[in-house]
């Protein structure tokens, strides 16, 4: 990811937005909106990796993993909440969720709350 696009991720999830998420037991997601830019972020807590949709005055400017890879199909009420007409263009896969463990994550058992001080 180039700096300048670093820079407008990093200023964006300083914006408004609603609560992060928690959804299936593993995703911890949210979005932020500032005038010239919105953002979606997610981490997957049990795989540590990370997904994130920028989109610079309403058109879609980073993708990762890439616009053309399918996305974990549990992200995709997030997404749609987020960016409807980006979601029906996506591809979801239900192949990327690793089937789930016994044990929940140690941010996912901790229930509500987990985030405060």
């Amino acid at each position: 990811m180039s700096a300048g696009r670093q820079r407008v991720v990093s200023d964006a999830l300083r914006g408004a937005g609603p609560p992060l998420a928690v959804t299936d037991a593993r995703w911890v997601h949210g979005h932020a909106v500032i005038p010239l830019a919105r953002v979606f972020l997610a981490f997957d807590t049990h795989t540590e990796s990370v997904v994130i949709l920028l989109l610079e005055e309403g058109r879609p400017s980073l993708f990762i993993p890439p616009r053309i890879a399918p996305w974990p199909v549990a992200l995709r009420p997030a997404v749609r909440e987020f960016a409807p007409e980006m979601a029906a263009q996506m591809r979801f896969s239900a192949a990327l969720q690793p089937a789930r463990t016994q044990t929940p994550c140690r941010w996912c058992a901790a229930g509500p709350g987990w985030g405060s001080s």
